[in-house]
């Protein structure tokens, strides 16, 4: 890891100390007051008490000691060891492979990009020339399934790498469809990379690094994950994406965060035309086109 990654991996295990505050230092240059600087316990804690501006009340910049620093650098230690041994790879915003369209958000109004993230695999797919998302309800129609596995191969046919979320459901079918095409397939995962979930996906994340594909999460071995990491989760499959496509979703499931996420990103969004998959809930499907403003994928999309 370089300084720098050493250094965001340290900030994150300080009491307090949240992306979003990490986030504006990046985004206001404030890290290269302290790139030519010997990195002590003493200069970081200088340089935080001088950005204290940057971060939430929350942190209590003005009672943080040096010790409180040793005992996060600790942490950081912990996280960096145990990654290593198990292959996982760490990168930040500093990192020449940090993905672009990650990047690009750091310049946007929303900053929404991670400023440091986990993965296996190879991390320059996210930099490929075309993504997609496929993404959808875990309890997926047969009608949809088909459909699902013929859009995955469209769009392996037509260039793009699959991204999807490695659940139940039509994020497996996007992976298998992508997989059984020849292409090239990246899990975005809630969970750490030392979890799968559900467990019943672990041959199929084998098989996506297998066969070159990649697998990323946000969060370190011995994080305490809950459903609010899979809505971060559905976040980076639209920001690391050019195109989502939800198979078939029901108005209030979870899908719909990251059919959200597509107007604030600015990603054109596509969903499969109802009337093709009327064995299952469509609800999420007519709310995307009717609202949404989301493309409807027709058996004439599959000429095109």
């Amino acid at each position: 890891m370089t300084d720098l990654n050493k250094l965001i991996l340290l900030l994150q295990n300080v009491n307090g100390i949240g992306d979003a505050s990490i986030r504006k230092l990046i985004v206001n240059e404030k890290f290269k007051e302290i790139i030519d600087v010997q990195i002590t316990y003493s200069a970081i804690l200088a340089w935080i008490k001088k950005n204290e501006s940057y971060f939430s009340k929350r942190a209590n910049i003005s009672s943080l000691t040096i010790n409180d620093l040793k005992i996060a650098n600790e942490k950081r230690k912990e996280i960096e060891e145990s990654s290593a041994k198990l292959g996982i790879k760490i990168i930040s915003y500093f990192d020449e492979d940090y993905p672009k369209r990650f990047k690009d958000m750091a310049f946007s109004k929303e900053c929404d990009f991670p400023v440091l993230f986990y993965y296996l695999g190879d991390i320059k797919l996210l930099n490929s020339e075309k993504i997609c998302a496929i993404i959808g309800t875990r309890k997926v129609s047969p009608k949809a399934k088909e459909y699902g596995m013929r859009i995955a191969k469209k769009m392996v046919d037509d260039g793009y790498v699959v991204v999807s979320g490695l659940a139940e459901g039509c994020d497996t079918i996007g992976h298998r469809g992508c997989l059984d095409a020849g292409g090239k397939t990246v899990a975005i995962v809630g969970t750490p990379l030392n979890t799968i979930f559900p467990k019943t996906n672990k041959n199929l994340q084998d098989e996506i690094l297998e066969k070159g594909g990649l697998v990323i999460s946000e969060y370190p071995i011995g994080f305490k994950w809950g459903a609010f990491a899979f809505v971060q989760r559905d976040r980076l499959q639209t920001l690391g994406s050019d195109v989502v496509i939800a198979l078939q979703c029901s108005i209030d499931g979870g899908t719909m965060y990251a059919s959200k996420a597509t107007r604030k990103y600015y990603k054109k969004l596509m969903t499969i035309e109802p009337s093709l998959i009327d064995d299952g809930n469509v609800t999420g499907n007519k709310e995307l086109i009717n609202f949404w403003g989301a493309s409807s994928i027709n058996e004439e999309w599959f000429q095109n």
